[in-house]
């Protein structure tokens, strides 16, 4: 059996208006994959030097980043949705063998509106601040499976494989009055995440009392990722007639997660058939084990001026003001007449995890009786 699908959708009050977009899209964007364009160049973090009293700086690397600081509008196309699908069954070694293949795409794109309002804490201080504006959203999703099934009299075998990938594109704009001035501000996200899992697993009636044993095994595999390349967060400040720069921050994270496992049971029930199985208790016991391994990196850098900085470049708008060529070519946090380019220790960092599982187990599910109410009882240890 073949299936295809395809549709496409008006979304009210969306489509057709101005949709704003990261002004240097890259040409996997409408896929949701981003095309390297806003990578964080791994090879150049060899030029991280401190600068005593200040922190980390790394001009180079500021200096060879893409300026992408700006976003872009263009009307939003309808929402697109596919699929397609194949699946059939077949002969095999006296059994039966069914199989599924897959794959489906579907994107959207939707206007959030923003409100944000904080007060000052009394314990921790802080500024008062409301906001509001819209964000922009973006969503690219598609994914797989192919599936083997093979069955013969009370022994099947499975195969299972899946893959699922998203992306998104956030741009927000929000303007508002703090405690001190009042601003703007655009924040430019892309964000994927990938998930992909395999699973062998089987099922078999082995000689035994009355019905006989049901064994059960599995063994899996998965791998995670969560992406969010270059994200973008520039403020103005715009109490005066030219807007200046406020603040500024360019994060990069990685997300990384491994899991593997196999496990094994053996049940019995005094059952005499199949009918009769959900009348009577089942005992069970098994062994199971997962490991896992997690590892996030973020990277957050932020420009700065300098004590001798040239004051224009504040008033420079965003497709400008982070120009290569306004950045010193080497630190000189007191003497540079340039923008200085430095690491946020606080939000930055590395973490890496691991969690296994060992375990034996064993259970047993008893039905019974209460005031003409058929009730059942489930229990077990674990070691």
């Amino acid at each position: 059996t073949t299936s295809v699908g395809i549709s496409a959708a008006h979304t009210g009050g969306t489509t057709g208006k101005d949709f704003y977009f990261d002004a240097q899209e890259g040409g996997k964007d409408w896929w949701g994959v981003d095309d390297g364009g806003r990578d964080c160049p791994a090879d150049l973090r060899e030029f991280d030097e401190e600068a005593p009293g200040y922190g980390t700086r790394n001009q180079t690397l500021a200096r060879e980043l893409n300026n992408r600081w700006t976003s872009a509008a263009r009307k939003a196309p309808a929402r697109i949705n596919f699929n397609l699908s194949h699946g059939n069954r077949v002969g095999l070694l006296g059994g039966d063998l069914g199989y599924m293949i897959a794959g489906s795409y579907r994107n959207k794109y939707e206007f959030t509106d923003e409100n944000e309002n904080r007060e000052v804490d009394p314990v921790v201080g802080g500024v008062t601040l409301v906001a509001e504006g819209q964000t922009s959203h973006f969503q690219a999703t598609w994914g797989g499976l192919a599936n083997l099934f093979w069955r013969k009299g009370r022994h099947r075998i499975g195969f299972t494989n899946t893959y699922n990938h998203d992306g998104t594109s956030d741009v927000t704009q929000l303007e508002g009055q703090d405690s001190d001035k009042s601003f703007a501000w655009q924040t430019i996200e892309w964000q994927e995440r990938t998930q992909f899992v395999n699973k062998l697993d089987g099922r078999h009636r082995l000689p035994g009392p009355k019905q006989g044993f049901d064994l059960g095994w599995m063994a899996f595999y998965g791998e995670s990722s969560a992406v969010e390349p270059d994200r973008r967060y520039l403020s103005y400040n715009t109490d005066n007639e030219d807007p200046q720069m406020d603040e500024n921050m360019r994060t990069w994270s990685w997300l990384d997660e491994y899991r593997r496992g196999w496990a094994v049971d053996l049940a019995w029930s005094p059952a005499e058939d199949d009918f009769e199985k959900q009348f009577n208790p089942e005992f069970k016991i098994g062994y199971r084990q997962d490991d896992r391994e997690r590892s996030f990196d973020v990277e957050a850098w932020y420009t700065t001026p300098t004590f001798r900085t040239d004051p224009a470049l504040r008033y420079l708008p965003p497709g400008e003001i982070f120009a290569a060529e306004n950045y010193n070519e080497t630190s000189d946090p007191r003497r540079g007449t340039g923008w200085e380019f430095a690491q946020d220790d606080i939000n930055s960092g590395v973490y890496d995890a691991t969690h296994d599982l060992a375990a034996w187990y064993g259970m047993a599910d008893v039905p019974f009786s209460l005031f003409q109410e058929d009730l059942r009882l489930t229990g077990g240890v674990r070691v």
